[in-house]
């Protein structure tokens, strides 16, 4: 398996299905068809699908077809009303991404955007 760079969206989506349904991501990218592993990299698909990435960046992120993105874009809405250990997967890690990652994010804009205000205080304090 390739090495890939993730960008923060990308990492954090990972490590959060990884963390939400405890498979380890090199088990995620396998050929293993069980269930469990089989739910995570649905949801991993999607996830990354919904949030930018193209269906052949997600699909290099899992290491499948990009096909296999597709069909998880496809299927997500009939898994969300249908099969409730897919939605109690998926919702977790929406959650986790919403709380966790997002508020993190929020936060460190907040965090520069402060500074940035106070550059530019001191900028108007010298042009005086």
């Amino acid at each position: 398996m390739k090495n890939l760079n993730l960008n923060s969206t990308e990492e954090a989506i990972v490590g959060i299905v990884e963390l939400v349904s405890g498979i380890k991501r090199e088990v995620t990218k396998g050929k293993c068809r069980q269930r469990p592993i089989a739910l995570s990299r649905s949801v991993l698909g999607y996830m990354l699908r919904d949030n930018g990435c193209t269906s052949q960046r997600s699909a290099e992120i899992i290491g499948k077809h990009h096909a296999s993105i597709l069909k998880y874009v496809k299927d997500h809405e009939w898994n969300l009303k249908y099969y409730q250990e897919y939605k109690d997967l998926y919702n977790s890690c929406l959650d986790e991404y919403n709380t966790g990652y997002r508020k993190a994010k929020v936060q460190l804009m907040a965090k520069q955007i402060k500074e940035l205000q106070e550059s530019i205080e001191s900028i108007n304090l010298e042009l005086l």
